[in-house]
């Protein structure tokens, strides 16, 4: 009339279905047996979501930032594969398989192609329940900009020798940055003077001066060249101008 209690537990390796049995022996005979079964479920947590960068120059890099990835589970987390989208970088220490409890690192780095707001994500595919799991991603790409304006000059027509009244080319940062200026030069027989210093604020604006001196009766063409750290550099203003003027002819010549 006696009777005693077996606690069984589950503890999987690894995901997936289980099965076993408990045997109880004695002296009654052949062992009772009683079947198990269960489900190895692994688990997945991140240790952030999502990742909001902070701004960034286009065309380079940002410091990593690193997401955790934890096995909570009671089996080992299988690992498919991991994507990112965006412009931006991943690269990871996680295994094909994650032990029970065990953690590994994704480092993400933002590298903007262009300004303004810009959107991605880390996907982790795998065999953890609610798979696949997303750190959405997000950066703002910032850069200096350089707009010249007109972007042509057309010269009046100049006597030989002599000097057009100057023409004006407006330089013009709107972007999100000091814009650098390294150089500013023009083919002859054009030449320039400008306000522009070594460096040029966000929003503000300087002037190249422009003058055509013909040596040629003839259309002549150039450029007007300013070389910069912004993208795209360098920018270039086309210049035409014609020589004029009159000439002595003799025939016969001796």
């Amino acid at each position: 009339g006696q009777s005693c209690t077996i606690s069984i537990r589950f503890a999987p390796s690894a995901g997936g279905p289980r099965s076993g049995q408990l045997t109880v022996s004695g002296n009654w005979g052949a062992g009772n047996t009683v079947t198990l079964s269960g489900n190895g479920v692994a688990d997945l947590s991140l240790s952030t979501t999502p990742i909001a960068f902070s701004d960034q120059r286009v065309g380079s890099l940002s410091a990593a930032t690193t997401v955790t990835v934890s096995n909570t589970g009671t089996g080992a987390l299988d690992i498919s594969s991991i994507t990112t989208t965006g412009n931006f970088t991943s690269s990871s220490t996680c295994p094909a398989s994650l032990p029970a409890s065990s953690t590994c690192s994704i480092s993400v780095q933002f590298g903007p192609l262009a300004r303004g707001t810009q959107y991605g994500a880390v996907t982790i595919t795998s065999s953890a329940t609610a798979s696949p799991h997303v750190v959405l991603l997000s950066g703002n790409g910032i850069a200096p900009t350089i707009t010249l304006t007109p972007s042509s000059l057309s010269f009046p027509s100049v006597a030989i020798g002599g000097t057009s009244a100057p023409l004006t080319v407006t330089v013009s940062n709107q972007g999100d940055l000091q814009l650098l200026i390294s150089s500013i030069s023009a083919t002859a027989p054009y030449s320039q003077t400008h306000d522009c210093g070594a460096s040029l604020a966000v929003s503000q604006t300087c002037t190249i001066s422009v003058v055509f001196s013909p040596t040629t009766f003839a259309t002549v063409p150039g450029t007007v060249t300013v070389a910069h750290d912004a993208i795209g550099s360098p920018h270039t203003v086309t210049l035409t101008g014609t020589g004029t003027g009159s000439f002595l002819s003799a025939n016969p010549t001796s």
